[in-house]
């Protein structure tokens, strides 16, 4: 659909959400894609996008849920999850005039689903790698993809400490990541979790969670108290915990106000806000469009607005809206 321009013509780049694809019910595939800006008012809306006039996002080139995307090599990526029918490896990139190309193929695909990535800093001669997790759910390979075109790194693969189920991953620094998951090959009450040093290629094992969690979000934030890594919701669960990454402890943090599992968590606001995007709750058996905020403060959650489509199990991440066709 296309209608008379009406491009927000600010030339200040600001903080875009790109939300890709996920799951509607349980059965129901999405390719949809949003963008969401806040508005004066502090609230996330859906953009449309100018290209020769307002018009809408064109769709993910592949229906799919539990990808992967980060933005990489100066554009938004995605890599499919899974899929009805044969899996796919590939992955796409979304361009300033608002089309979907082929990147490349990861070498494993991510069609067992839980696939969870970070994009660090710059690595040497490799600018903003990108790190992905889920490819491989029975042992513990990983993929690791820089340089442009891009290349898988092989050099120093990456291995997981453990066989991880459903791992969620967060960067806390441009050198490192924290990985929370449930092992599969140990008996655990709780979900294990690590802090990776890219660097050094080292694991460092952190103080498991307070409670174990089905298919929660994780965020990265910060205050004038230190960094904090927020852990959100799960399968039929509204709690949160909080990790405070100087002293290595896991406190318990605001609830929810309804179960939410499978939900997208980014870090906005130069990491003093993170964003909890969608979801799905168990008990009610619906997918989730609200936006909701927790603040540097921890101490709240706030609707700040919602997606066009409820889903779960889909990507979402931050893009300067000057990477982006401009927005209507």
């Amino acid at each position: 659909t296309t209608t008379t321009s009406t491009t927000k013509t600010s030339t200040i780049e600001m903080e875009a959400i790109f939300v890709v694809a996920g799951d509607l019910d349980g059965s129901t595939l999405l390719n949809s894609v949003e963008i969401l800006t806040k508005d004066d008012n502090g609230v996330f809306t859906s953009n449309q996008i100018d290209v020769g006039g307002c018009s809408s996002i064109k769709t993910f080139p592949i229906a799919t849920s539990n990808g992967v995307g980060a933005f990489f090599n100066g554009l938004p990526h995605a890599c499919v999850g899974y899929k009805e029918g044969t899996e796919s490896p590939k992955c796409y990139s979304f361009n300033k005039v608002g089309n979907w190309n082929y990147s490349f193929d990861l070498t494993t695909s991510l069609n067992n689903g839980d696939a969870s990535s970070v994009v660090f800093g710059d690595w040497g001669v490799i600018q903003t790698p990108w790190w992905i997790v889920g490819g491989d759910t029975k042992d513990k390979g990983t993929e690791l993809w820089g340089g442009n075109p891009p290349a898988q790194i092989t050099n120093d693969p990456i291995t997981l400490p453990e066989v991880l189920n459903q791992a969620c991953i967060v960067k806390i620094s441009d050198d490192e990541a924290f990985v929370i998951a449930i092992p599969q090959l140990i008996p655990s009450t709780t979900n294990m979790a690590w802090t990776y040093k890219l660097s050094s290629n080292t694991w460092t094992r952190v103080s498991d969670t307070l409670e174990q969690r089905d298919g929660p979000a994780c965020g990265y934030i910060k205050n004038t108290a230190g960094r904090f890594v927020v852990l959100a919701g799960g399968t039929r669960s509204s709690t949160t915990e909080i990790f405070d990454l100087s002293t290595n402890t896991w406190t318990t943090g605001p609830d929810l106000g309804e179960d939410i599992q499978k939900g997208r968590m980014v870090s906005v606001n130069n990491g003093e806000e993170v964003l909890l995007i969608g979801g799905y709750n168990g008990k009610k058996g619906n997918a989730l469009t609200a936006i909701r905020r927790m603040g540097s403060t921890m101490n709240s959650w706030e609707t700040v607005g919602n997606l066009g489509t409820a889903r779960f199990d889909h990507v979402a991440f931050v893009v300067s809206t000057g990477n982006l066709p401009p927005l209507c």
